[in-house]
């Protein structure tokens, strides 16, 4: 077990922001990241930006705001964006919040308010602090500590401090009266862990024994884990930009957190499918790409006549995954698909000349062509001159056009 201290802002409505400058090959453009704590859902947000050339020198931007619109970012979950930089010359950012607008208004931002406190967090290659995590965790997924409370407020089980006023936890929605004494979370433990057990008097021995583990673990001030949720958002995310190999290493450090083994299992299912496979009996070949939520299988005839086939991988339907093995199956070395056979020649998940992922300076046209191809609806907004168009995909994806041209991704 070691102390590990905690600093936070008590006056921000977002978590983590990072950001930095990529360059595609083609161009320059921003991305930022951050975690939407629990205040509600957001629509719109404005950040003031500072931006710098290599030698890190301020450069006179006329319109220094980011606004982003549109959004529909729930509570308590990570959101990843690209945007075009409004200069060619800029190499560095630096992005602080003015205002946000949720689904019930706006909120401005305020000074910041820096706090910092110590939780003593538990080795999780240290057995008996592992076992007390995965017991704890069935009644509480996002514990990383034991609550405490004070005359001016309250850490939650998830590490987030709170202030008295606030009955819920702004980081993972929990409520106080759930994990805000140890006496409740006895209770909730207990309750998790009997449901699960059988009525049988030796388990029942057992299960009492394992309570009492942690109800004296409890007691002496045990505290639980390092801050795994954002690792998984940050897992998720390597698995929608298609990098399964980083996306299973993420969910593989987060052993049974969560959602981690429902995305390894998954990944086992579908990355057989990833890379580019050949038929002889028509020359055509065919690029498979897994992004997110959705495997995209890519057909192209003599490298003229592409087209682009969506499988929603973890969808409504429950049989998702078997719905790919029966229209695409794989048998042996061999993929079937429409009656053809091809086989793999690479695992190379580049898309086929003519087809590739939106980025940001693509026409409207362009990113009809790419692997999104055609969204499910468009919302056109005018303003002074300027068209604005949203375009909606499945899986809360969506492409941002400002007078033709593509400006920002939501993945």
């Amino acid at each position: 077990m070691y102390k590990k201290t905690v600093a936070i802002d008590l006056n921000a409505h977002i978590d983590s922001l990072e950001y930095r400058v990529i360059n595609n090959g083609n161009a320059y453009y921003g991305e930022l990241s951050f975690f939407n704590l629990s205040y509600g859902t957001i629509h719109a947000i404005k950040f003031h930006g500072e931006y710098f050339n290599s030698f890190g020198d301020i450069l006179p931007i006329t319109n220094t705001d980011l606004l982003l619109q549109d959004l529909n970012i729930p509570p308590c979950s990570y959101f990843k964006y690209s945007f075009s930089l409004p200069d060619f010359q800029i190499r560095n950012f630096k992005l602080s919040v003015i205002s946000i607008i949720f689904e019930n208004g706006i909120v401005e931002a305020v000074s910041p308010n820096p706090y910092s406190y110590d939780i003593d967090v538990l080795d999780e290659n240290d057995p008996a602090d592992n076992k007390l995590l995965v017991l704890f965790r069935k009644a509480f997924p996002y514990s990383i500590c034991l609550p405490k409370t004070n005359e001016i407020g309250w850490i939650c089980t998830c590490g987030r401090w709170n202030s008295k006023e606030q009955n819920t936890c702004s980081r993972c929605g929990s409520k106080f009266e759930e994990v805000g004494t140890t006496e409740s979370i006895k209770g909730i433990v207990e309750t998790k862990l009997s449901e699960q057990k059988q009525k049988k008097n030796k388990k029942r021995a057992l299960f009492f024994s394992i309570v009492g583990v942690i109800i004296l673990a409890l007691v002496v001030g045990i505290y639980l884990g390092p801050y795994r949720y954002f690792k998984l958002g940050y897992s998720y995310s390597e698995l929608q930009s298609g990098n399964l190999e980083a996306a299973r290493k993420g969910f593989e450090e987060l052993g049974n957190y969560k959602t981690s083994r429902q995305w390894l299992d998954i990944i086992d299912v579908v990355e057989d499918y990833q890379g580019t496979w050949y038929s002889d009996e028509e020359g055509s070949s065919l690029q498979v790409v897994i992004k997110g939520r959705t495997l995209y299988a890519i057909v192209a005839f003599f490298e003229n006549d592409v087209s682009v086939y969506a499988f929603d991988i973890v969808g409504g339907d429950e049989n998702s995954l078997q719905l790919i093995a029966d229209t695409v199956p794989i048998d042996g070395d061999t993929l079937i698909w429409n009656g053809r056979r091809y086989h793999k020649v690479s695992e190379s998940v580049k898309v086929p000349e003519g087809t590739e992922a939106p980025s940001i300076g693509m026409t409207k046209e362009e990113a009809l062509a790419s692997t999104w191809g055609a969204p499910e609806s468009i919302n056109t907004t005018e303003t002074s001159g300027n068209v604005h168009e949203q375009w909606v995909y499945p899986n809360n994806r969506y492409l941002y056009f400002d007078n033709g041209v593509l400006t920002g991704i939501q993945e």
